[in-house]
């Protein structure tokens, strides 16, 4: 008696509706049911630092002048 395939051993990734008109025709029928929850702690992940932690959106804005002018400077990294 063989298993059922499910997931992508069946040939394609789960999938669930999005009910919006044409989206759900564009992705093969909705978004992945696995990647759902993941995108949602993400979101909330980001939406949490960039709007209520203080300063913390300065200093990822400052981060890529910083090591920028670290490496002109000649105090880059040692490798």
């Amino acid at each position: 008696m063989a298993k059922e395939k499910t997931g992508l051993a069946r040939g394609g990734l789960q999938k669930v509706p999005t009910g919006i008109e044409g989206l759900d025709e564009i992705t093969n029928g909705g978004l992945p049911k696995a990647r759902l929850p993941w995108c949602a702690v993400l979101w909330a992940t980001l939406s949490f630092l960039l709007n209520y932690v203080p300063n913390i959106g300065s200093i990822i804005a400052a981060l890529p002048v910083a090591l920028l002018a670290l490496v002109q400077l000649g105090w880059g990294l040692p490798f």
